[in-house]
C-alpha cells in the first residue's frame, strides 16, 4: 500500500478510508476482488448484487478474462442474460477466447427474432460469432444478409472476406451497400477490385458505398475511378468520391478537387475542400481562401477546417474574419484553424482582435472564448506567452518590447559602474510588475545585458532583436535604457563604454555612437523610447572626491552627457526624419548624473520608478505617457541633485512625435480619484531597492536637459532647454 501512496494511485479519504485516484486502476482492483468472490455468490448476489449495477460492468469484464473456470463464465454471461441482453452480450465476449463459442451460443439459444440476435452477435466482437454471420449472408431475407454483413463489419472478421465479396454482386443493392460498407472497416485489400467495379454500378447509392469502402480501405489502385466519379451527375456520388480521395491522399486528385470548389453544389465544395484539407494541398489554399466567404455556412467551415490542416498563413486574415460569422459552428472552426496555424503571425492577429472591445464582448464572449482558446494552443506550441486578450486591456503589454543594458563591471575595474546594475534591476522590476507597469516578462518581450554580458556585440545584437520584434508587430512600442560610461573626443566622436573596453584603446574597443545609431535607424517601430544614462557620480562627495570619481579616461577623451548632435543624429528615422523617436538623457553637457547618498540608486532612477508609478499622471489615467515621464523627471531630478549631493544635474529630453504610452497605470486600473499616492509609491521603491541590493533582481543606472520638437497635443512643464 505504501508503494500505492507513493506513487499516487491511492489516498487516505475519510474516516482513514482507502480510495483510488484513477477510475481504471479502482476498475482493476474491484475485478481481482470479484474473481475472488464471484464463485462464493448466489445467483441472487451475482444478478442483483453486482451485474445489476453498471459501476460493475466494467470490473466484471475485467474478470471474465482472468477467470479460468469456464462454467463459472459460462454461469456469469447466462446470469447476465437474464438481467440484460446487451450487458449479456458484452460479457460473451469477453471470457477466454476458447469459452467464446459457448457464449455465443447462448445468445444464439435465446428465442429471439433473428435480427436482434446478430445486433447483440454484434455487441460481442467475439470471432466465435464470425461463422454464423457468414452464413446469415445468404439468408433469404435481404434484412439479414445487410445485417449480418454490417456485424462483420464492426467485428472486423477477414474470415468474412469471401462472403463479403460474394455480396458485393448481389441482386438487392442494400446488401451490397452493407457488403461494400463492412469490408471498408475490415480494410479489406482483397475486396478492391470488386469495389472497384461497383464505383460504375448503376445505382448511386452502390457507386457512393463502394467509394466510401475504398477509401477507409486507402486503395490507390480506386484512384483514377474515383477521379471519374468527381464529374458524377449525382451530387451524392461526387461527395462520396472527394471524400474518399481525401482519406486516401491522393495527389492525383488535386486538380480535380480544386475544380469542385468552384461547383454549383454545395455540398460538392464542401467534400471537394475536406478531401484537400486531408491532402494538406497548398496548391488549393487560394481557392478555400475563397470558400471561407460562400454562401453556404457548411462550406465556409470546411474550407476553414481545410487551411487548418494545411496550415496555411496566407489564411489568417480570412480566419481571423471568420471569428465573427453569424454561424457559431463556423467561428469555431476558424478559431480551431488558427490554432492549427499555430505561428507568431496568427498569436499578434488573435491578440489584435481581441483588444477589439466590440469583439471581446460579442455573443456574450463567445467569440473572445474561442479567439482565447486558439491562442493558448499556440502559447503551448511556441513555448511562450502572449497575453491572453481579455487581461491585455487591463493588466498587461502585448505590444512593449524592452531592452535594459546596465553596463556594471567592466574588464578594467576603474570603469566598472555597479550602481547601473542595481538600477537596471530595480526598473525591470517594475515594469515587469503585473500591477504596475505590465511588460510581459519573457525573452520576446524584455531582455537585459548587464556585467559580461553588456558588450558591444550583445548591444547591437539587442538592437537587432527589436528590430525583429518590430517588423513582426507594427503595434510594436520599443523602451531602450542604456546606462554606463560615455565619453567624447577631441573630433567629437562619442563612444559608449561596454563590458570589454580598453581604456587605453577606446576607439577599437568601446561602441561608436554613429553604430549605435544606425543600429537604432533599423528599428521601424513608430514608437520609440532611448535613454541614455552615461555620466555617473557619487552624492555628497567633497570637490576633491567628485573630481577622482570622474572614470580614468587617456588624454583626449572627456566625460560628458550625449552631445546634443549625436542626439539629432539618433532621432532620425530612416523613412520619417523626426518622428517616432524620443531621446532621454540624464544630465546636459559636462553634468554628471548623480548617485543618492545611499548608494542603492541614482537620482534620476528614483524619481523615473515614481513616475512610472503616476507621479505626474491625474486621477482616471490609464496609462503612463512620455510627457508625463519628462514633466516630472525635469521637475525632481534638479531639486534632487542640489539638495542631496549639492550638485546640478538637468535631465535632457528631444521629442518630436506623437505623446504615446510608455507603461500602463496600476495594471491598466489607472489612478483612483484621490491622486498619486507618494508614501505608497515611495515603499515600493524601497522594497524593490531592498530586493536588488540583496541580490534580488535582474539589472541598471541613468543620467538625462531638453528638445522640444513638433510634438502632439501635450502639457509640458518648465523644461530646461540643453545646448
Amino acid at each position: 500500500m505504501n508503494d500505492l501512496l507513493k506513487h499516487h494511485l491511492i489516498q487516505i479519504g475519510a474516516e482513514n478510508k482507502i480510495e483510488f485516484r484513477h477510475q481504471l486502476i479502482q476498475e482493476y482492483y474491484a475485478a481481482e476482488r470479484f474473481l475472488q468472490e464471484v464463485g462464493k455468490l448466489s445467483d441472487d448476489e451475482l444478478q442483483w448484487d453486482y451485474l445489476n449495477y453498471l459501476k460493475w460492468t466494467e470490473p466484471a469484464v475485467l474478470m471474465l478474462g482472468l477467470l479460468d473456470n469456464e462454467g463459472l463464465a459460462l454461469r456469469v454471461v447466462g446470469l447476465a442474460l437474464q438481467v440484460d441482453w446487451q450487458l449479456g452480450a458484452r460479457l460473451a465476449g469477453e471470457v477466454k477466447l476458447e469459452s467464446q463459442y459457448k457464449t455465443i451460443g447462448l445468445i444464439e439459444s435465446l428465442g429471439i427474432p433473428l435480427l436482434l440476435t446478430i445486433g447483440l452477435l454484434y455487441k460481442t466482437k467475439s470471432s466465435a460469432a464470425i461463422p454464423g454471420l457468414i452464413q446469415l449472408l445468404e439468408d433469404e431475407d435481404s434484412s439479414v444478409r445487410r445485417s449480418a454483413a454490417s456485424a462483420l463489419g464492426e467485428i472486423k472478421s477477414e474470415a468474412a472476406i469471401p462472403g463479403l465479396i460474394q455480396l458485393l454482386e448481389h441482386e438487392d443493392s442494400f446488401v451490397r451497400r452493407s457488403a461494400a460498407s463492412a469490408l471498408g472497416e475490415i480494410k479489406s485489400e482483397a475486396a478492391i477490385p470488386g469495389l472497384i467495379k461497383l464505383l460504375e454500378h448503376e445505382d448511386s447509392f452502390v457507386r457512393r458505398s463502394a467509394a466510401s469502402a475504398l477509401g477507409e480501405i486507402k486503395s490507390e489502385a480506386a484512384i483514377p475511378g474515383l477521379i471519374k466519379l468527381l464529374e458524377h451527375e449525382d451530387s451524392f456520388v461526387r461527395d462520396s468520391a472527394a471524400s474518399a480521395l481525401g482519406e486516401i491522399k491522393s495527389e492525383a486528385a488535386i486538380p480535380g478537387l480544386i475544380k469542385l470548389l468552384e461547383h454549383e453544389d454545395s455540398f460538392v465544395r464542401k467534400s471537394a475542400a475536406s478531401a484537400l484539407g486531408e491532402i494538406k494541398s497548398e496548391a488549393a489554399i487560394p481557392g478555400l481562401i475563397q470558400l471561407l466567404e460562400d454562401e453556404d455556412s457548411f462550406v465556409r467551415d470546411s474550407a476553414a477546417s481545410a487551411l487548418g490542416e494545411i496550415k496555411s498563413e496566407a489564411a489568417i486574415p480570412g480566419l481571423i474574419q471568420l471569428l465573427e460569422d453569424e454561424d457559431s459552428f463556423v467561428r469555431r472552426s476558424a478559431a480551431s484553424a488558427l490554432g492549427e496555424i499555430k505561428s507568431e503571425a496568427t498569436m499578434i492577429s488573435l491578440v489584435k482582435v481581441l483588444n477589439n472591445q466590440n469583439f471581446l464582448h460579442a455573443n456574450n464572449g463567445g467569440n473572445s472564448l474561442n479567439a482565447l482558446n486558439a491562442l493558448e494552443e499556440i502559447q503551448e506550441h511556441l513555448k511562450y506567452y502572449k497575453p491572453a486578450p481579455i487581461r491585455t486591456m487591463s493588466n498587461i503589454l502585448s505590444h512593449n518590447y524592452a531592452l535594459l543594458i546596465g553596463v556594471g563591471e567592466c574588464e578594467e575595474p576603474k570603469l566598472s559602474l555597479p550602481v547601473t546594475v542595481k538600477d537596471i534591476q530595480a526598473l525591470k522590476t517594475l515594469l515587469t510588475d503585473q500591477n504596475l507597469c505590465g511588460y510581459i516578462d519573457n525573452d520576446q518581450h524584455l531582455r537585459l545585458l548587464c556585467n559580461t554580458t553588456a558588450t558591444s556585440e550583445n548591444i547591437l545584437d539587442g538592437l537587432n532583436w527589436l528590430k525583429q520584434q518590430a517588423e513582426k508587430d507594427p503595434e510594436a512600442t520599443i523602451f531602450i535604457y542604456y546606462s554606463g560610461h560615455g565619453c567624447l573626443d577631441e573630433s567629437g566622436d562619442y563612444y559608449l563604454i561596454p563590458h570589454e573596453a580598453d581604456r587605453v584603446d577606446i576607439p577599437n574597443t568601446a561602441l561608436p555612437a554613429t553604430k549605435f545609431n544606425t543600429a537604432l535607424q533599423q528599428i521601424p517601430a513608430q514608437r520609440l523610447l532611448v535613454i541614455i544614462d552615461s555620466c555617473h557620480a557619487q552624492g555628497m562627495a567633497s570637490s576633491k572626491e567628485k573630481a577622482n570619481n570622474r572614470p580614468p579616461l587617456p588624454k583626449g577623451f572627456t566625460q560628458t552627457a550625449l552631445p546634443k548632435n549625436i542626439i539629432d543624429a539618433l532621432t532620425k528615422d530612416i523613412n520619417k526624419q523626426g518622428t517616432g523617436r524620443v531621446v532621454f538623457t540624464s544630465s546636459t553637457g559636462n553634468q554628471l548624473s548623480w548617485i543618492r547618498p545611499d548608494g542603492k540608486m541614482s537620482v534620476y532612477t528614483y524619481h523615473l520608478l515614481e513616475a512610472l508609478q503616476g507621479a505626474a499622471n491625474q486621477p482616471g489615467d490609464k496609462v503612463v505617457r512620455v510627457s508625463h515621464l519628462m514633466n516630472y523627471l525635469s521637475k525632481t531630478v534638479p531639486d534632487s541633485a542640489r539638495d542631496l549631493c549639492k550638485a546640478e544635474q538637468t535631465p535632457f529630453f528631444d521629442f518630436a512625435t506623437e505623446d504615446f504610452a510608455i507603461a500602463l497605470l496600476h495594471g491598466g486600473k489607472g489612478l483612483a480619484t484621490e491622486g498619486w499616492d507618494k508614501q505608497k509609491a515611495e515603499e515600493k521603491i524601497r522594497g524593490i531597492s531592498n530586493q536588488v541590493n540583496n541580490g534580488v533582481g535582474i539589472v541598471g543606472d541613468r543620467n538625462i536637459g531638453i528638445n522640444i520638437g513638433t510634438a502632439g497635443d501635450i502639457t509640458l512643464g518648465n523644461l530646461s532647454s540643453g545646448s
